[in-house]
């Protein structure tokens, strides 16, 4: 059985939660991280996953609506950061570098728009960070359909080792069939983590700094990297428009009716 707290071994853990995109599919002025499901907005129930994990430094990273998200997270121990020009998740993750301080340890970076994650899932992903010795895990799900993820991409040989992420719009016809996707959240080792994010550039699509290169300067420097498909094909959804949001209410009251039959 999964205990809800986690240690992380010896090394301290902090987190990066990002919020700083608008949600343009939202159709809607309204950040997306703030939009309600079940009464409460997107980033109070990712928060409250991280509520009973030992976790010392929580920082959220916010851009579109700051002064909105920032009033609601008053009422959490977190710190807000606001990412003032929308350059991509790689530099969000660098924005809260000032935030974390002096920190050294394991962080954990998740998304503020996926709240069908749970809370086990996790804290197994943090135990099997810690354990194996990594320098940087990622958090892989298989989706029957993968369209709009970044896809993973592991080596031919024997142990299909990773090499890196590939976003959709950049993928070539033969990555877009990979069905393992990334879920967007990463436990990494702190120095590492910010060293990566300065070395990274924006020769995509987008020309954006993507987190998801991070794992590509992982392979290439031959740091410890690897994927833990571990999370259920519901949990990795995240809510990107009104339909998405449909959806997550959808599976959240059934595992509520799930639970209460249980008793």
């Amino acid at each position: 059985m999964i205990e809800k707290s986690v240690s992380g071994g010896s090394r301290p853990w902090a987190s990066i939660i990002l919020a700083a995109g608008k949600g343009t599919r939202m159709k809607s002025e309204i950040p997306k991280v703030m939009h309600h499901l079940l009464g409460k907005p997107l980033i109070g129930h990712v928060l409250g996953l991280l509520r009973n994990l030992d976790i010392a430094s929580k920082v959220v990273v916010t851009g579109h609506g700051s002064d909105l998200v920032g009033d609601y997270l008053k009422e959490y121990d977190v710190n807000l950061v606001v990412q003032e020009q929308q350059l991509g998740t790689g530099h969000a993750a660098l924005c809260a570098k000032a935030a974390l301080g002096e920190f050294r340890g394991n962080v954990l970076i998740i998304c503020g728009d996926t709240p069908l994650l749970k809370e086990s899932t996790l804290a197994y992903f943090m135990e099997d960070h810690a354990s194996s010795g990594r320098i940087l895990s990622l958090l892989t799900a298989h989706l029957k359909d993968p369209g709009g993820y970044g896809r993973v991409l592991r080596s031919a040989s024997e142990g299909a080792q990773i090499q890196g992420i590939v976003e959709e719009k950049d993928a070539t016809e033969a990555q877009r069939r990979v069905t393992e996707i990334n879920t967007g959240i990463y436990a990494v080792d702190s120095v590492f983590l910010f060293d990566a994010l300065d070395a990274i550039g924006c020769d995509n699509v987008q020309r954006e700094y993507y987190l998801t290169d991070i794992v590509g300067v992982a392979v290439s420097k031959g740091v410890s990297a690897g994927a833990v498909s571990a999370a259920a094909e519901d949990e990795a959804w995240g809510v990107n428009s009104r339909m998405d949001l449909a959806r997550a209410e959808t599976i959240l009251l059934d595992r509520i009716r799930k639970g209460q039959m249980e008793f």
